[in-house]
This record gives structure tokens, C-alpha cells and sequence, in this order.
């Protein structure tokens, strides 16, 4: 407790609710984070969404690195952000109020951490250094103050504004009109940084799995920073910013893979697009993480792993693709289903091993000299010059369409 200027005793939380409102008549952010660190006499860091700064004070160099580097630079490098994240995470089960952190990167420089959002997206995320005080017992209180005040400034701007989500359906609909397009795109863009990055992850039939894709596509932006998530054409879509011109394990990948477990906690299976820094591209991207969804089983899947079957897998979906398939692939199965031999197999991994007879036989388990006798009775029976250039390159193309052929039986038998 102590005596306000009127002579009455109050508590610190309501001179700092007093002193807060002040400032907000003045109509800048500034203005309240400079008001809030002379209230505190502790140091304010207020940056967007995607770690870009926004305000400081004091507005001066401390000697701690995160402090520095955005007075110098006025955003954040990618492991401090992932470190960060880590913070967020290791509090998302509890609530969403501010909270004290003294370990792992900031150990030495303690702080509390508080972020401001909307229903519908991170608004941004604050920090307030300690500077060598010892936290006391309303801080956190004060602090929930501080960002109450902040999200009442910062929404004031976007309150009119449709959620990202929606700009991000925009985008993914092939028949959206140009122009419209290009307007999501530069709307997105303000507030996701890019190179991007799409996740599609299909939700599944069953009523927890649409009633969980739901409340993850609400809490994706929440939990994730740069990121928009939607529900479309029956797949959790989610949109990365932030990333390098490849995702790579260290940093970019080890976000995607803990967005996909939150997912799998349904078990939900998601595909990864590649990386591409022009949004009205997005709907590209979309086909590329829906289709490698599809191929493979793993938590994530990313699209560089299956390429080209994507390609093969789209064709097979969008027409007859029986009708380009080699008519020898339908005679070899036929065939071997009669007289119980395997030269389907046999040709297959001939194919996919480049006509390499050393590597096709290691993965036949066969001799070289076995497979050679199969190749010779393979262009005896169905008359097929496997060595020419145009049959080789068709045949392979071939079972490639037959293996997606095979994905979608597969997926429609498990699903009735």
C-alpha cells in the first residue's frame, strides 16, 4: 500500500490502472509504454506479431542481448524467436496471462512475458525487463494491466478488419478474381512475414476430429507466431511466415513438426509445401501439402519427399489416368496373378532404379543374373522394348500413375 496524491492510501495496481488510463488519452502506444516504465521503473519492449519493434523504454542500449539487438536492429533473429516460442508454449496449458520467466536464454536478464491478441490473432508480444529488481508479488497484476490497456489501443485499428482467416481462404479458392487476390496477399503480408511455408492437414470423418480442427484452426496464430490458419475443402489449412528460402531441421522445421504433433493429437496426419514468398502462389502450395498429405502416413510430410508423385497423384484425381498408363502394366498384373509370378514388381523397381541392374537386384533380393533372365522373359511375353528411351520414360510414368492409383482405393477403402 501506499498514499496517493490526495493524501488516501491505495494499492500499486490502482495507481497503475490510474496512470495507464492517462496515457491512453493521449492516443499513442508510445506514449503508454513510456508511462508504464516510469511507473515500474523497470524496462518495456513492445513488439508486432512478427517480433518487429514497436516500442522501447528506455530508448537506449542495457547491455543485454535481446534489449540491444532490437534497439539495433528493430527485430528479432529466428532462434531467439524459436526460443521465445518455446516460453509461450511451456505456459499455453495454463493461461494466457503474462508470466515471470528466469531461465534458459534470459536466465540472467529475468522478465516477465505477456503477448496481445484478439479473438482472431496475435496482436503482438510484450517484455518487461526486471533490471535487476526483484519481482514483486503485483507485478503480474500490473502486467495484466499493461496488455489490457495495449489490446484496447492496438484492436482499435483492426476491429474493423475481417480475421486473417478469411483473407486466407481468398486466397487458396482457385476462382477467387485477381484482384482480390492480390489484395489478400498484400493484407497478409502485413502481418506475416514471409518466405512462406503451407500445412494442409486433413480433419477426418469422425465428429472429435471436426469438433478438434475447429478449436486448432482458432489456435493455431494463438500458439504459433506468423502463422493464419483456416478450415478448407475438409483440411486444417495453415499458413507459416518466417521462413528461410529452405526449411531446414534446425530452426523452420522444428516449428512445423511441433504445429503437426499439436495436430496428431487427433490423429491427424499433415503435408508441407515448399517454400514460396509470393502469396498469390498460395493456392499452388495448397495442392502441393494436400497432395503429399495424402501419400504418406508420418505426422508431417514434406513435399520434397514424395515429389513427383504429387504430380502423378493430381492427374490421377482430375481424369481418367487409366487411360495413360502402358497397357503392359495391365498385362503383367494379370498375368501374374494367373501364374503366380512377380514380373510387375520385377519391371517396377527396374524402373524406379534407373535400369541400374546392381541396385534393382540388391532391392529384389535377387541375383543380378536372375533378374536379367526375368527383364528377357518380360520382353518375350508382352513384347515390350524396355530399354528404349521413349518406352522407359512412359513406362516409368506409368507406374507411377498405377501408385497413386493405388493411394486413392486404398483411402476409399478405409474410409468405408
Amino acid at each position: 500500500m501506499t498514499n496517493g496524491a490526495d493524501g488516501t492510501t491505495c494499492d500499486r495496481a490502482s495507481m497503475a490502472c490510474r496512470v495507464f488510463l492517462e496515457a491512453m488519452k493521449k492516443g499513442s502506444v508510445h506514449e503508454l509504454v513510456r508511462a508504464a516504465g516510469e511507473f515500474w521503473g523497470y524496462g518495456i519492449v513492445l513488439t508486432d506479431e512478427n517480433y518487429y519493434l514497436i516500442s522501447q523504454y528506455p530508448n537506449r542500449l542495457l547491455g543485454e542481448d535481446v534489449w540491444d539487438t532490437l534497439y539495433q536492429h528493430k527485430v528479432l533473429p529466428n532462434d531467439v524467436i524459436q526460443s521465445f516460442q518455446n516460453m509461450y508454449l511451456s505456459n499455453i496449458n495454463k493461461t494466457y496471462k503474462p508470466f515471470y520467466a528466469d531461465w534458459g536464454l534470459i536466465g540472467d536478464f529475468p522478465r516477465i512475458f505477456a503477448e496481445i491478441y484478439t479473438e482472431d490473432r496475435i496482436l503482438g508480444h510484450v517484455g518487461v525487463f526486471l533490471l535487476g529488481n526483484e519481482l514483486q508479488k503485483d507485478d503480474l497484476d500490473i502486467a495484466q494491466l499493461f496488455v489490457d490497456a495495449l489490446q484496447i489501443m492496438m484492436s482499435r485499428a483492426s476491429a474493423v478488419m475481417p480475421p486473417l482467416s478469411n483473407y486466407l481462404s481468398d486466397l487458396l479458392r482457385p476462382d477467387t478474381n485477381s484482384n482480390l487476390k492480390e489484395w489478400a496477399a498484400e493484407f497478409i503480408g502485413r502481418f506475416v512475414a514471409k518466405n512462406y511455408v503451407v500445412m494442409v492437414t486433413p480433419i477426418g470423418d469422425s465428429a472429435a476430429q471436426k469438433a478438434f480442427a475447429e478449436y486448432s484452426a482458432g489456435q493455431m496464430p494463438r500458439i504459433y507466431r506468423n502463422a493464419v490458419s483456416t478450415i478448407f475443402e475438409g483440411n486444417i489449412v495453415s499458413l507459416f511466415g518466417n521462413m528461410g528460402e529452405t526449411v531446414n531441421q534446425q530452426t523452420e522445421y522444428a516449428i512445423l513438426d511441433q504445429a503437426a504433433g499439436f495436430l496428431n493429437n487427433q490423429h491427424m496426419t499433415s503435408g508441407l509445401s515448399e517454400t514460396f514468398a509470393d502469396l498469390v502462389q498460395t493456392h499452388r502450395q495448397y495442392l502441393q501439402a494436400s497432395l503429399t498429405s495424402s501419400l504418406s502416413k508420418k505426422r508431417l510430410s514434406y513435399y520434397r519427399e514424395h515429389a513427383p508423385a504429387q504430380m502423378f497423384l493430381y492427374v490421377t484425381r482430375s481424369t481418367d489416368a487409366e487411360a495413360f498408363i502402358h497397357p503392359v502394366l495391365f498385362q503383367m498384373d494379370e498375368y501374374d496373378k494367373r501364374n503366380r509370378t512377380n514380373y510387375f514388381a520385377t519391371m517396377r523397381t527396374y524402373c524406379f532404379s534407373m535400369h541400374n541392374v546392381d541396385v534393382a537386384s540388391k532391392k529384389l533380393f535377387i541375383h543380378r543374373n536372375t533378374l536379367a533372365y526375368r527383364l528377357k522373359r518380360i520382353t518375350e511375353l508382352f513384347g515390350v522394348a524396355i530399354e528404349e528411351e521413349l518406352t522407359a520414360r512412359y513406362l516409368i510414368s506409368s507406374f507411377e500413375l498405377w501408385d497413386c492409383l493405388s493411394v486413392d482405393v486404398k483411402q476409399t477403402l478405409q474410409t468405408n
